[in-house]
């Protein structure tokens, strides 16, 4: 079950209150439901046959499934409401200049990777939960539209150096080629 699904910040929507995703995130949410509903329905169906006990043992079972059972539910309506509020992000329309949705190639500037390049894929909070194992994280890099990478591209062209921040160093990459992510490829 992927852990990391949380509900969202006003500010990581979109103004209109809903969630971009791929068109593979959103399905791996609906299927991330579906999970969390069969493992709700178990743990009622453990619920129900440990109250039948009655002596101090089920009491503390009860109790203990009765917690989990309202964490799961939690959980389950956190997922509902990111899938309800779900908008498939569009292939950008042009590669002048970053948004989401794009494969940005850069270089590093700055130490420890300093002429190192790497190619970064812009997506939304959700993507970068779900989709995180596609990417090796060294020259195939995932980032939030919110982290301070992401903020730091989004907008640029290419040839522009961008300076971003990880806790309170500073860093810098030059964006050398914007291409549209297969990610995000709209299916005609």
């Amino acid at each position: 079950m992927k852990e990391g699904l949380r509900e969202l910040s006003e500010e990581e929507t979109l103004p209109s209150g809903k969630y971009l995703m791929t068109q593979a995130t959103y399905e791996m949410l609906i299927q991330e439901i579906s999970r969390r509903k069969a493992s709700l329905m178990e743990t009622l169906k453990s619920s129900g046959e440990a109250s039948s006990g009655g002596d101090k043992w089920h009491d503390e079972q009860v109790k203990n499934l009765v917690d989990e059972e309202i964490w799961k539910r939690r959980r389950l309506r956190e997922a509902e409401l990111v899938l309800s509020q779900a908008e498939i992000l569009k292939a950008p329309s042009q590669t002048e200049k970053v948004e989401l949705g794009h494969r940005v190639g850069v270089r590093f500037l700055s130490p420890p990777k300093e002429s190192e390049e790497a190619h970064v894929t812009l997506l939304g909070e959700q993507d970068v939960i779900f989709q995180h194992s596609s990417f090796n994280q060294q020259d195939e890099i995932v980032v939030s539209c919110k982290s301070s990478l992401g903020k730091a591209v989004l907008g640029a062209t290419k040839g522009q150096v961008v300076n971003y921040n990880i806790e309170t160093r500073l860093f810098q990459v030059e964006i050398i080629e914007i291409d549209i992510s297969p990610l995000v490829v709209d299916e005609k």
